[in-house]
């Protein structure tokens, strides 16, 4: 059976979210931000029925535990186990 790599492993930046980061996060995304402001597209939902809080970013929902991840073509939601497997830590590049 043939093996895989994936051609573009390119560094992305992450946060886990834990539920009471959120303005770090959105602060992280945009700076410029106000006072429980959310970046376009994102907004948090508490679900009523099994009383869990969504942060839905774009197509995304992000349920607390998982990971917000940045890369060049904007912020997705990721499960721990799917960032597990598809995600390591690197050392933070240094500044040019």
């Amino acid at each position: 059976m043939p093996f895989f790599r994936e051609k573009n492993r390119r560094t992305v930046e992450a946060i886990r979210w834990d539920g009471e980061n959120t303005r770090e996060i959105t602060l992280w995304v945009d700076p410029s931000l106000k006072p429980h402001e959310l970046p376009n597209g994102w907004w948090l939902r508490q679900e009523p029925s099994d009383n869990r809080f969504l942060l839905v970013i774009g197509e995304y929902q992000a349920e607390i535990g998982d990971w917000v991840v940045k890369g060049p073509n904007g912020c997705l939601a990721c499960s721990p186990h799917l960032f597990a497997a598809a995600y390591e830590a690197v050392p933070v590049p240094s500044e040019a």
